[in-house]
């Protein structure tokens, strides 16, 4: 490996924008709700309700 490489590997990584940063922040929340909610929900296919839709 030459120096230019290793100085190019060693270099801080730069952050994302605030734009991008808050979508990823706002996608992150609402795939917990729908995961939460579907999860909870008549026909998530686990726990006590067999699979069956109410």
């Amino acid at each position: 490996m030459s120096p230019a490489q290793k100085n190019i590997s060693n270099a801080p990584q730069k952050k994302p924008g605030l734009f991008k940063r808050l979508i990823e922040r706002l996608d992150r929340g609402l795939k917990a709700k729908a995961d939460k909610k579907a999860a909870s929900g008549c026909c998530s296919g686990s726990g006590d309700k067999g699979g069956k839709c109410c």
